[in-house]
C-alpha cells in the first residue's frame, strides 16, 4: 500500500512546502536526488553516496536517529521542485550541553529566493513547536561533517568534508 500523501503548506510567492514522511520512501528518494538537479552544470560538484545519503536520511537505518529527531520539507512551485531542507535536534548533544539548539542542513535550494526562505521558515516553526529557541546550520547531521555554505571560490575544485552548496 501506498504512503498517503503528505499535505502541503501554502507559502507566499506560490512556493508549497512538502513535508518528507519517514514512512514515504518515493518522496524521500526525491528529496535525496535534489542536488543533482541544482548542480547538473557544476563541473566541480561532487555529488555524494546516493545509499548512504538515503541510508543517513532513514530513521530505521541512520545512526543519528539513535539519539536525535528529525523532519524533510520539500519546496516545490507548480510541480517542480525547488529545494529541499533538513531540521532536526541531537538529544544527547542537547541534554549534554544544557541546549536547546536545533540544526538545519541538506539545504539545496534553485535560485529562488521565496523558496529558501519557505524552507528556512519551515524549518524554524518545527525547531519551535519542539521547544528550541536556536537554529544553527547549514549542517547534516553533526558539525564535521560538510558544515556552512559556499558563497565564493565556485570556481575552486572541493575540499574534504567542506559543504558545496
Amino acid at each position: 500500500m501506498a504512503a498517503q500523501q503528505p499535505t502541503p503548506s501554502p507559502s507566499p510567492a506560490g512556493v508549497e512546502i512538502l513535508p518528507v514522511p519517514p514512512d514515504d520512501p518515493a518522496l524521500r528518494l526525491r528529496f535525496v536526488r535534489f542536488p543533482w538537479q541544482v548542480y547538473q552544470n557544476d563541473p566541480l560538484w561532487t555529488p555524494p553516496l546516493l545509499r548512504s545519503r538515503l541510508k543517513t536520511l532513514d530513521p530505521a537505518r541512520g545512526t543519528f536517529f539513535r539519539h536525535g529527531e528529525a523532519a524533510l520539507f520539500l519546496a516545490r512551485r507548480g510541480e517542480q521542485d525547488v529545494g529541499t531542507i533538513a531540521a532536526w535536534i541531537n538529544h544527547r548533544a542537547n541534554r549534554y550541553r544544557g541546549e536547546t539548539v536545533a540544526g538545519f542542513g541538506f539545504f539545496e535550494v534553485l535560485e529562488d529566493y521565496p523558496a529558501a526562505e519557505a524552507l528556512l521558515s519551515a524549518a524554524c516553526r518545527w525547531a519551535r513547536a519542539r521547544g528550541m529557541t536556536l537554529l544553527r546550520g547549514p549542517l547534516y547531521f553533526s558539525t564535521e561533517d560538510s558544515p556552512g555554505a559556499l558563497v565564493e571560490g565556485q570556481n575552486w575544485p572541493p575540499v574534504l568534508l567542506v559543504g558545496h552548496t
